[in-house]
């Protein structure tokens, strides 16, 4: 792929994965969030079943020794990370939502650190102090005396916590199987977590949701399915394929972007000062650290969406 195509590819992906916040939030209010993760990944499931059967049977053996591995990646990336996602969404704004997301490679290198002790520069965790300034921004919306009397949006909250989820993630994800698919690790992952999904969902079912969607949110959860979950794997993994994975997972910085550009045009979300102020903050930290680093592997993957 030519370097202007991969950009092309990255600029896409980022579309898809903005729209897995907006649609998640513009279906909160008629469909459980427990209820569109099950759905959005059972069609998941069922798509890309024949597509990867024949590489799932050859590496069966690889698979099961290290299905606690895999087992442990599900619930960090199909189960946690997009429950806490979608109960956020339930509570605060896309653009909010979409410009947390731009703090995951804060999380990472935090986890980096606790996990496996890899260290930061000065020069990173300078970086990186700014990065915080900016996510305190929008978890205060601008107001840094809403954090000393500790009422941040519950939405907000939950969004950082699967972000801490997804640096967890990325850390672990170095442990999984070599050689295996995109899309056979997508499947493997992706039926994991469903699996873990299920006490969220029973209690969901339990407390008066439906399991059957209404005909209009059909739309929604095959986006989700086709779009952020397939679509962008594929050209996600194109570009890094062209560019490396530092210079593609950049591309992590037009989502918010996209998220309250659209998230103003669709879902009448204003776009406030304080989105602005934190992203400038969080995009400048994170550029600084980007210059300075020497060790690029602490640059986050991109999280499943």
């Amino acid at each position: 792929m030519k370097p202007a195509n991969a950009y092309l590819a990255l600029a896409l992906t980022a579309l898809f994965w903005s729209g897995n916040v907006l649609t998640g939030r513009a279906l909160n209010t008629t469909v459980a969030p427990a209820v569109l993760a099950f759905w959005r990944w059972a069609l998941v499931l069922l798509v890309l079943l024949p597509l990867v059967a024949g590489e799932l049977r050859a590496r069966a053996a690889d698979l099961r020794r290290a299905w606690r591995t895999m087992a442990l990646l599900g619930l960090l990336s199909t189960s946690v990370f997009n429950a806490l996602i979608f109960e956020a969404l339930r509570y605060t704004s896309a653009a909010n939502a979409a410009l947390l997301n731009s703090s995951i490679p804060v999380w990472t290198v935090i986890a980096a650190w606790l996990i496996a002790r890899e260290r930061t520069s000065p020069a990173q965790a300078l970086g990186l102090a700014v990065s915080f300034v900016g996510v305190f921004t929008i978890l205060s919306r601008g107001d840094f005396a809403t954090l000393a009397r500790l009422s941040i949006n519950h939405g907000d909250a939950l969004m950082m916590g699967a972000m801490v989820m997804w640096s967890i993630y990325a850390v672990c994800l170095r442990q999984r199987p070599a050689g295996l698919s995109a899309f056979a690790y997508l499947w493997v992952t992706g039926a994991f977590g469903l699996v873990m999904l299920s006490p969220w969902l029973a209690y969901s079912l339990a407390s008066g949701a439906s399991l059957w969607l209404p005909a209009a949110a059909w739309g929604g959860v095959v986006y989700l399915a086709v779009f952020p979950s397939m679509l962008a794997t594929a050209l996600y993994n194109r570009a890094v394929d062209s560019l490396g994975a530092s210079r593609a997972s950049q591309g992590v910085h037009l989502v918010p972007v996209f998220a309250a550009l659209l998230g103003a045009l669709l879902l009448d979300e204003p776009i406030r000062a304080y989105h602005l102020a934190g992203f400038a903050l969080i995009l400048a930290g994170l550029a600084w650290a980007a210059y300075f680093t020497r060790n690029q592997a602490l640059m986050a993957p991109e999280p499943v969406r």
